[in-house]
């Protein structure tokens, strides 16, 4: 009974500090905390498409500095940022410029209806007729994330995917079949003879397979190519290679890059295809 009776009063007791604890949050409060969650969830976002230059982390320290100075009462920290905010906030701006347009487009581009006449399978079926030419063929498949400070390109372009142009544009000795051609993630043309940097981390002689690599790990780009001599594909995507592919196998992935719901046993293609070619790969 004795029992009983201090389980009710600690229950009463918990409920009326919980509730004056609850009283302190008024709905303005609520609205402010939400606000503001709000913008430094965007912020964060944004930031967090650049993988050039660590802007989180320098955003996340910035925030830890301001957090510990008014937690321990650091008053001469505290009026040093407040005085130094629009100062740092201006500098970081004008520094980074160029990235953070392009994140901020990169952030808000709308997605990309997809037609039933999709043109990555068109895409498909040209590789294997530049193949029977003994011609091989290369693309870098842009999504969101622009590429521009990963590549050089040598002739810009804007032009709407078509097999006949494409044909054209191949048959012209301007084209160097060992470069890439640049497509968007609607299949826009958008350079020709194109090739990626290599990244100040790496050595200057990386090799083409290494810089591949590099792009696909930086960013959501897809690589494909198509080998003139053993007629296959080879996709190149989130720092995996998945070399010598069959037509059907590389239409699979690239339904998966474009996000287009296909048959639940194709669906599982792409990773049954992943663990094969990078068991092979680990296999002594």
């Amino acid at each position: 009974m004795q029992k009983l009776i201090f389980t009710k009063v600690y229950s009463m007791h918990f409920l009326s500090i919980l509730q004056r604890s609850l009283l302190i949050y008024q709905w303005q409060n609520i609205f402010e905390i939400m606000v503001i969650s709000w913008i430094l969830y965007t912020v964060i976002r944004l930031l967090a498409q650049d993988v050039q230059k660590p802007l989180l982390r320098y955003f996340c320290l910035y925030f830890s500095i301001i957090i510990i100075a008014y937690s321990y009462e650091c008053s001469t920290l505290q009026l040093l940022i407040l005085v130094t905010a629009p100062a740092l906030l201006t500098f970081f701006t004008v520094i980074h410029q160029e990235t953070l347009q392009k994140n901020f487009v990169a952030l808000y581009r709308p997605a990309i209806s997809t037609k039933k006449d999709l043109w990555h399978s068109h895409l498909i079926q040209f590789c294997q007729k530049q193949a029977s030419k003994n011609q091989s063929t290369a693309f870098i498949i842009e999504k969101k994330q622009n590429l521009e400070s990963f590549l050089t390109i040598g002739v810009s372009c804007n032009s709407t995917f078509s097999p006949i142009f494409f044909d054209l544009l191949y048959s012209s000795p301007l084209v160097f079949t060992e470069q890439f051609l640049l497509l968007q993630y609607d299949g826009t043309l958008r350079g020709i003879n194109t090739e990626i940097q290599p990244h100040t981390v790496l050595h200057t002689s990386t090799s083409s397979d290494e810089k591949e690599l590099f792009l696909s790990a930086k960013t959501d780009a897809l690589i494909l190519k198509m080998d003139s001599a053993t007629l296959t594909f080879t996709c190149i995507h989130n720092n995996k290679k998945l070399p010598h592919l069959s037509a059907h196998t590389t239409n699979t992935i690239l339904n998966t890059f474009f996000e287009i719901k296909t048959h639940s046993l194709e669906g599982t293609m792409y990773a049954d295809t992943f663990h094969a070619h990078h068991k092979k790969t680990e296999s002594p």
